[in-house]
């Protein structure tokens, strides 16, 4: 076997080496940025709720105390004690900013205490419910938590003042202690992960290299040959060169062998398929002919008979090569969809006047139902008009009683819903999926009596595809079908300087 001259560096164990480390040390890394972060705001937002409570609660209690006339001495012991018990500083606040009394500092000095008016927790609150704010105070040098309420009315307590803003705050040192103890926690099980992940990684990547090693052999084994060309191999590892290989192989066996065979499936259906079609009506012919040569021809009602009998097969016989050559323009791209404004009303009517004695011959009623509205789409009208012609056709030929209805509607902005309704037979769910492919047929022989080609809906679908439309059907057994379709009032965006054209 060849032997690889590769560089350590550029081996697949290394390579995956350093992927795997990279990665997951930012796993790593994340998840202990994420998880602090998470702890940080959950206890955050337990110390917000916790203060927001507090808030209301002195709010309560201040509002008891002014009917009670609590002693001044007495109110400033219930204050403290209350506020120590709860484990967080209290503020109250007159309507100029002077602190009147604050649990950390007795009332002599609250006099060296700046005013608080301008605090972001206390101009907060005089806006929304309530202020919060989070710094190091400069009073007692601590970080603190703040939450500040304004009262409507200030409330006037004994011997203090009267409280126009309610502060709470808590302190964060022993949150900041609470975080270092669990960032240790973290770095410590990051350092174990990243560990074990190493012994586990080098123990999976020496079994992983070996196979691959084998795999890169063999492939190159395999595709030995002549053949020369070659795929582009950004890598130049052992998956670089087994990916050359199995492209090489790849393109050389598979993709030919499966090309082929789709080619072949298509081709020999195709071809199978238009020579059923093109033997019935040409048998029919021929037989006809035949019988007419063998004497025929001299009885005149079989003659008139017979020769009804060839133009009615030859017809279909030209229906059918026609509408080969066009699904063949279409499968191809030859064929060029011309969009241009013009009035759906108008050619439905058209339509229905070209169709109307069809109807009429089997005591069908043929109607329009027009919403009101603008009925102006972009299309290409002879396309559009064949559409709608082989729809309400086929309509026409599988209802026997009944009626058959064109209806447009208002769909989103800019587009039309047409619907095209029978009261026919309707179509079994089982057939509903493949009616618009090429040649197929739910009743052959009614079908073959009605002069269908079997391609008339698979011609529909391509040029409503052309219009950026997709074709839908519901049916009922016993109740009928209704076809349906989306068309486009606006102009489609094309680079075409001279209009828009579209190939099918």
């Amino acid at each position: 076997m060849p032997v690889f001259s590769i560089k350590w560096f550029q081996r697949l164990p290394a390579k995956l080496a350093i992927l795997f480390y990279i990665t997951f040390a930012l796993t790593v890394i994340v998840f202990a940025i994420v998880s602090i972060w998470a702890v940080r705001e959950n206890t955050y937002r337990s110390v917000r709720e916790s203060l927001v409570y507090n808030a209301n609660f002195w709010r309560a209690f201040l509002l008891r105390e002014q009917d009670a006339q609590t002693p001044a001495e007495t109110e400033n012991t219930v204050l403290t004690r209350f506020s120590a018990e709860f484990g967080i500083r209290l503020s109250l606040i007159d309507s100029v900013g002077t602190v009147i009394y604050d649990s950390s500092f007795p009332t002599p000095g609250l006099l060296h205490l700046e005013n608080h008016l301008h605090r972001p927790e206390i101009i907060q609150s005089m806006s929304e419910p309530y202020g919060e704010d989070i710094r190091k105070s400069t009073s007692v040098d601590i970080s603190q938590f703040y939450v500040a309420r304004m009262l409507g009315e200030s409330i006037p307590l004994n011997g203090i003042g009267r409280v126009k803003f309610i502060r709470v705050s808590y302190a964060l040192n022993t949150l900041n202690d609470y975080y270092l103890t669990y960032i240790t926690g973290i770095v410590i099980v990051s350092v174990l992960l990243l560990i074990g992940g190493i012994i586990i990684y080098k123990y999976l990547a020496d079994r992983f290299a070996e196979p691959v090693l084998e795999m890169v052999n063999v492939a190159r084994k395999i595709t030995r040959g002549d053949l020369q060309e070659r795929i582009a191999v950004t890598s130049s590892d052992e998956l670089g060169f087994l990916g050359k290989s199995i492209n090489m192989m790849a393109e050389k066996l598979v993709d030919d062998i499966r090309q082929l065979k789709k080619l072949e499936r298509v081709r020999s259906e195709f071809l199978a398929n238009v020579s059923h079609e093109l033997k019935t009506p040409i048998f029919t012919i021929q037989g006809f002919v035949e019988t007419l040569l063998d004497g025929a021809m001299e009885d005149e009602e079989v003659n008139r008979t017979f020769l009804l009998k060839i133009h009615k097969n030859s017809l279909h016989l030209n229906n059918l090569v026609s509408d080969l050559i066009e699904i063949s323009r279409i499968e191809t791209g030859e064929l060029k969809m011309n969009l241009a404004l013009m009035d759906l009303r108008g050619l439905i009517e058209e339509v229905v006047e070209d169709l109307k004695p069809r109807a009429d011959d089997k005591e069908l009623i043929l109607k329009t139902e027009f919403t009101p509205g603008p009925t102006e789409i972009w299309a290409d009208r002879s396309r559009l008009f064949q559409v709608f012609t082989n729809l309400v056709d086929n309509a026409i030929k599988y209802t026997d009683t009944g009626s058959v209805t064109i209806r447009t509607d208002p769909y989103q902005s800019g587009e039309i819903r047409v619907s095209i309704s029978d009261t026919g037979p309707g179509i079994s769910p089982e057939h509903l999926s493949r009616i618009f492919e090429r040649f197929y047929r739910v009743d052959k022989h009614r079908s073959k009596d009605l002069g269908g080609t079997g391609l008339g809906l698979a011609i529909v679908k391509h040029i409503l595809e052309a219009h950026h439309s997709h074709i839908r059907v519901e049916s009922v057994v016993g109740k009928g079908t209704t076809f349906s379709f989306i068309l486009r009032q606006e102009a489609p965006v094309t680079d075409e300087a001279d209009g828009p054209e579209v190939s099918v």
